[in-house]
């Protein structure tokens, strides 16, 4: 790598790492439940990452990512990967699928924030269709659409009810989803836990 690389490399990483520090003060002072969280990992910047993650120690973050958010979108991404620790998600998959548990933690992750006010992320999952359901219970109906759809798999088949061209759309999403809602609560003090990359689970990368 020539030096002009490297500092251009150099600059990207300080420039992000401050903005990551700037948006994880802010949060600890508009929103001190997430802020105290978010002080207890430190950061990583991981360009092999696509977004965020987070291992209830560490916050990993891609350097480009970073630099195109918008403060407002930083202190969302924090605050998704906080609630992520703060519900358990990186510790209760149990065997589930990963890629459909990630998807169900961050739908009620982002739905809870979007209710709060904050300013997600361009893509960030939060389908209002599963408003008030769990992450076990959006886990439930995510692995019903996936094996009723086997080659598009759950995410076109939720488009295919929003567009109407499925002959379920009018069916509620709930369904008969496992009782349990321990995620679609509005965090607390008491509650007291990465899409973006997920949260990892402990000792997993």
């Amino acid at each position: 790598m020539c030096s002009s690389e490297r500092s251009d490399h150099e600059r990207l990483l300080e420039s992000s790492t401050r903005a990551m520090t700037r948006a994880r003060a802010t949060l600890l002072l508009e929103h001190p439940f997430f802020g105290t969280l978010a002080l207890r990992v430190r950061f990583h910047a991981d360009p092999t990452c696509k977004d965020l993650w987070v291992d209830g120690r560490t916050m990993g973050f891609n350097p480009a990512w970073v630099s195109l958010q918008s403060p407002a979108c930083l202190i969302a991404a924090q605050a998704h990967e906080m609630l992520h620790l703060a519900c358990g998600h990186h510790v209760r998959r149990k065997g589930r699928d990963p890629k459909l548990w990630n998807a169900a933690c961050d739908h009620a992750v982002n739905l809870l924030l979007s209710d709060a006010g904050f300013t997600l992320p361009k893509g960030f999952d939060a389908d209002t269709r599963f408003a008030n359901l769990s992450a076990d219970e959006i886990f439930h109906v995510l692995t019903q659409l996936q094996e009723q759809n086997p080659h598009g798999g759950a995410k076109r088949a939720l488009q295919e009810r929003e567009t109407g061209t499925d002959s379920d759309s009018g069916k509620d999403l709930g369904g008969d989803a496992a009782s349990g809602r321990g995620d679609s609560q509005k965090p607390s003090a008491a509650t007291g836990k990465g899409r973006l990359g997920g949260a990892k689970e402990r000792g997993k990368s």
